[in-house]
């Protein structure tokens, strides 16, 4: 969400965030944290939980769309009748397909190659897919295969262990969060 915000400020521009639902707490803690500081002016940024009712039909040409999300998500924002008609700017990031690749002149007494497992481990745990910016794959050199395995090991399970969520309900840990509409019932 930060990298997102710089571009607009510096353009002049307030922003108003509509996380998912899934996701509305953490973006509110951050967005009051942002408030809060004072380090941006009043109404620099402006908050929307839950569904966004018909705002896209009050934009006009002054005003700039950037959606992060589905590709499905995005393609229906950008056909919106409003932003077609008035020709809003619509700016697009959806379903990343990033990777990390190991070079194959790497070997692992190279500070690259600790380097690599290092962003792996933290695409792996802190980001856990859910940035835009996160790796789905790892590319590694045949002849790497072994050392990576054993390489990301210990860090992974050290990560694993900490189990967001536990001690909340008794299967408390990350996972994929499934919206209640898609959940059999």
């Amino acid at each position: 969400m930060l990298e997102k915000l710089a571009p607009t400020w510096l353009a002049g521009m307030p922003a108003i965030i509509k996380p998912a639902t899934a996701t509305a707490q953490l973006t509110q803690a951050m967005v009051k944290a942002i408030v809060d500081s004072g380090l941006v002016p009043e109404g620099a940024i402006s908050l929307i939980c839950g569904g966004a009712g018909d705002l896209l039909d009050h934009l006009d040409s002054q005003d700039v769309v950037t959606f992060t999300g589905s590709a499905a998500t995005g393609q229906q924002l950008r056909t919106h009748p409003n932003l077609v008609a008035k020709s809003i700017p619509f700016t697009m990031e959806a379903d990343s397909l990033n990777c990390c690749v190991l070079g194959e002149d790497v070997t692992p007494e190279q500070p690259e190659f600790a380097l690599f497992i290092r962003e792996v481990v933290r695409e792996m745990t802190a980001k856990a897919g859910q940035k835009c910016t996160a790796i789905r794959r790892i590319i590694v050199p045949h002849a790497q295969i072994d050392a990576v395995r054993e390489a990301l090991i210990a860090p992974v399970a050290k990560n694993h262990r900490r189990r967001p969520g536990a001690g909340r309900h008794k299967d408390g840990g990350a996972g994929q969060h499934r919206a209640a509409s898609g959940r059999a019932g």
